[in-house]
């Protein structure tokens, strides 16, 4: 956990359970942004947001349907996967250009 503060620590007894059920591995969880909850998925980085437990939720559940997205995208080309809008999530990809 990175960014533990008072402000995860409200939080901290929702979030734990709903980030270890997860069907996706969550690997890590940077809350630095207080306004953006990321997390370090088995697929790629994840931007969530503000956090609120209901969203959270459809988030988590939007990303195991992502679960066949390594078959159509090179992760490595991908800088992270923005979820702070669940009705329109998108893929940030690096830039091509150095």
């Amino acid at each position: 956990m990175l960014g533990f503060s008072d402000h995860v620590s409200r939080h901290w007894a929702e979030l734990y359970p709903l980030l270890a059920s997860s069907p996706v591995k969550i690997h890590q969880v940077n809350w630095l942004d207080a306004n953006n909850l990321i997390l370090h998925s088995e697929l790629g980085i994840v931007h969530c947001g503000n956090y609120h437990q209901d969203t959270l939720i459809s988030q988590l559940e939007q990303l195991d349907r992502m679960r066949e997205l390594p078959k159509y995208l090179n992760s490595t080309n991908v800088r992270y996967l923005d979820f702070r809008d669940i009705s329109s999530t998108t893929a940030k990809f690096r830039s091509s250009i150095p």
